[in-house]
């Protein structure tokens, strides 16, 4: 039994365009695990430090109410000892006045330095988040995402490829001008 060479060809482009198209959809199925576990690690990192900024933001408002109701009980207590001091030694009226006003300023001057802060890190802690935000989108990003359609265009192209070595085992001899060589 005689085969012949343009059906073996034929039958090698077909089989190696299979094998291609193989190769193919194995090396798009790694890339999109691939992308896939990147961007999961990325948005699991993403949400520990959203958790942990959450939680430090508490824990800022936490000091900061504590600090403030210190602040306050400190008045409190100095504005009671003003006024005993101030009733055992008989004084009243404007200078006592000035007294009281004066703890009042400092109160103030201590409230807002407190929420100062507070805003601030809170700042900070925002910040850190959108940071973290960036840095997760970089890290996704720097993992190229499959694309179907360069899958498809590979694929066709080798099919395309293998049709034409095909088409030219089965085709007629070219004729050349006499005394040439046929190259093939």
């Amino acid at each position: 039994m005689c085969v012949d060479p343009a059906t073996i060809g034929a039958v090698a482009s077909v089989a190696g365009a299979g094998l291609s198209t193989v190769g193919r959809l194995s090396q798009y199925s790694g890339a999109s695990e691939l992308f896939i576990k990147n961007a999961e690690a990325a948005n699991i990192a993403l949400a520990n430090t959203y958790n942990a900024n959450q939680t430090r933001g508490i824990q800022e408002g936490d000091k900061a109410a504590t600090e403030s109701f210190d602040v306050v009980r400190g008045l409190a207590e100095a504005k009671g000892k003003a006024s005993a001091e101030a009733g055992e030694a008989g004084v009243e009226g404007v200078s006592f006045a000035n007294i009281l006003s004066d703890h009042e300023a400092k109160l103030g001057r201590a409230r807002g330095n407190i929420d100062a802060n507070y805003q601030m890190v809170q700042g900070q802690i925002q910040n850190d988040s959108e940071a973290a935000r960036s840095r997760a989108k970089a890290q996704i990003n720097s993992v190229p995402q499959p694309s179907e359609t360069g899958l498809y265009a590979g694929v066709g192209a080798d099919l395309f490829g293998a049709g034409l070595k095909i088409a030219d085992a089965f085709s007629p001899p070219k004729k050349t001008k006499p005394g040439a060589i046929e190259v093939k």
